[in-house]
């Protein structure tokens, strides 16, 4: 295997043509493997399946009955090889032909490929970006304190009394618009809780003073901006048959209570608990913050011509994760588009700008790793393998296996410019603060 040929293609800045040859020797070990990989399937008249000698096979299907297979197997392992060997960064692949074939020369191709742009990136050191300092506030802990509550609370049936605002009501329900019923818009003994604001607006507020047993009308209007298009900004008459009324029961906050859900023995450790909670999630996400303002410096300053290739592939990975995600919560992505009248094309749209995002952040640490000549030592490698063995709850081998050592030095490498960028940032600490009308920024 070999490069035979790279040239800059005329009048792109990231277009490459490449040309590549593979040796007789590596393709006849090839073709062998095919022949021997689907010996079972071919028939032969007189042979068993599996039996027939190649040469016989190659005599009643013609010479070239395994060079497709074989050159199938064979051309992506050297076209890395051309790749590194060009020093090229391919991002993407235009065309792929086939030059030449032969049994007793092996076989070239060429290819046209796009490959990772050049990149200047400004100021990377000493960035300033403010930081929100927030402190944990009295309504922090109640309503903490309150979630937990819920969450221990025993659901009782209210006969005695409407419904209001916090119950959870059972319904059936069938809307019309234009006295047409429409798709999606019945359900029978569904559950809802009023004040959760996840049905139209209006919709959950008309079922509050009405009893169980009452047949009512309720009237709304969908958003004009609702995902159904057909049924923006149009006006609804929904038909209610209320059956059941629920509330949740909150037990008592006391010492017994605490005891019985926590470490702790009193009240007042149990709420100092949660007040340390609060405060380790505020200050992690100033710190979050504090890493997406300096992001957006990166990426403001970056300058590269971007090829297309690189911002599709990052828009299909989004789109990977954020299906895999629906099925971990019991959704399938077809289904989760179907009713939310969506289609793929305008969620990859939605996913283009992160991915913008995501490309040039790469990009403006890629060219800072080069410029700083960040390097990883062979006890980095091992501490990044054992972290991720924790994380993966697998042994060690397993991640060696799994994944590749080069690309494992890439993200270290990543990181530590992302590090380089942080633990040079000039910060500015505002304090936050809360007043029942709106929040302010204090200078510390």
């Amino acid at each position: 295997m070999g490069l035979l040929k790279c040239e800059k293609i005329e009048g792109s800045s990231n277009k490459y043509y490449l040309e590549i040859s593979v040796s007789k020797d590596d393709f006849l070990k090839e073709i062998d493997k095919v022949y021997k990989k689907n010996v079972n399937k071919i028939n032969v008249p007189g042979f068993r399946k599996g039996k027939a000698p190649k040469a016989l096979i190659e005599k009643m299907y013609g010479n070239s009955v395994f060079w497709d297979d074989a050159i199938n197997n064979l051309y992506p392992g050297a076209y890395m090889e051309a790749s590194k060997e060009a020093k090229l960064d391919v991002v993407g692949t235009e065309k792929l032909d086939i030059i030449s074939v032969d049994v007793d020369n092996g076989f070239v191709f060429k290819v046209e490929c796009i490959v990772s742009p050049e990149v200047e990136i400004g100021e990377y050191k000493e960035l300033s970006v403010t930081k929100n300092i927030r402190f944990v506030t009295d309504a922090d802990v109640e309503n903490e304190i309150q979630r937990i509550r819920q969450s221990y609370g025993r659901t009782v049936d209210i006969t005695d009394r409407p419904a209001q605002m916090g119950d959870n009501v059972v319904i059936d329900f069938e809307g019309r618009i234009d006295s047409i019923a429409f798709d999606g818009g019945k359900s029978e003994n569904s559950e809802i809780k009023l004040g959760d604001g996840k049905f139209i607006p209006g919709f959950e507020e008309q079922i509050v003073g009405h009893k169980i047993g009452e047949e009512f009308e309720i009237n709304v209007k969908f958003p004009d901006d609702y995902s159904g298009k057909e049924f923006a900004g149009k006006d609804a008459v929904f038909n209610i048959i209320l059956h059941e009324i629920k509330n949740i029961e909150l037990p008592d906050l006391d010492d017994e209570f605490v005891k019985d859900i926590s470490e702790f023995d009193s009240v007042e450790d149990f709420k100092e608990d949660i007040k340390k909670s609060i405060k380790n999630y505020k200050d992690k996400r100033s710190d979050e913050e504090v890493e997406d303002r300096l992001i957006d410096k990166l990426v403001d300053s970056l300058k590269a011509e971007i090829p297309q290739v690189m911002i599709d592939n990052k828009v299909e990975s989004i789109k990977n994760d954020f299906a895999m995600n629906m099925k971990k919560q019991g959704v399938e992505f077809d289904v989760y588009l179907k009713y939310t009248g969506q289609k793929e094309e305008d969620l990859k749209k939605m996913f283009e700008p992160e991915a913008i995002r995501s490309v040039k952040l790469k990009l403006a640490l890629e060219k800072i790793i080069e410029i700083e000549n960040i390097e990883t030592s062979p006890e980095e490698i091992e501490k990044t393998i054992k972290e991720m063995a924790e994380s993966y709850k697998v042994k060690e081998d397993t991640i060696k296996n799994v994944f590749k050592e080069e690309d494992i030095i890439k993200d270290i490498k990543l990181k530590k410019a992302m590090d380089l960028v942080k633990e040079t940032a000039k910060i500015e600490e505002v304090i936050e603060t809360e007043t029942k009308d709106r929040k302010t920024e204090e200078k510390k």
